[in-house]
């Protein structure tokens, strides 16, 4: 009957438009996640640059990111400090992973992104500097040097 063809016609209609949504979006994760992944490789380039600038063979990163109830537990334990979640973790540039972090149950650091939609974002810490207790970058003195700090080692 018509009516018969007109619900088929709905419901076919309604898989059409619900896997299209779906691809609009799975798409839109993999080109921004893309886009994030060639910010990432850039900023790591222009701290080779500005350490090689400076002196710094192997410069002192971090991913500064946003605190709050969507911080997922991997960029919990890569990219802040046990002590003071508002502290970012620091690493030698050497130490990031280029690629994808492809084991979410063991992270790694790497330059690109931790996971799509990942909000945080590499940057270099200054010889001389370190955090203040809200963990923005500020003046330690000379000689300070936060890998080491956050390591125990100085």
């Amino acid at each position: 009957s018509a009516a018969e063809q007109g619900e088929d016609y709905g419901q076919i209609e309604s898989l059409v438009t619900n896997s299209m949504d779906k691809a609009v979006s799975y798409v839109s994760t993999v080109l921004n996640t893309e886009v994030k992944n060639v910010q990432a490789y850039a900023e790591r380039s222009g701290i080779e640059q500005l350490g090689a600038s400076i002196g710094v063979d192997d410069p002192i990163v971090c991913k500064l990111g946003v605190v709050d109830d969507r911080l997922c537990k991997n960029c919990k334990s890569l990219w802040h400090t046990k002590e003071n979640l508002y502290i970012p973790r620091v690493y030698r540039l050497s130490e990031l992973k280029d690629g994808y972090n492809k084991d979410h149950k063991n992270p790694i650091p790497t330059v690109s992104c931790t996971h799509p939609h990942c909000r945080h974002t590499l940057t270099m810490v200054p010889p001389n500097y370190g955090f203040d207790l809200r963990g923005n970058i500020t003046f330690k003195g000379f000689g300070h040097d936060e890998y080491q700090h956050q390591r125990g080692i100085s």
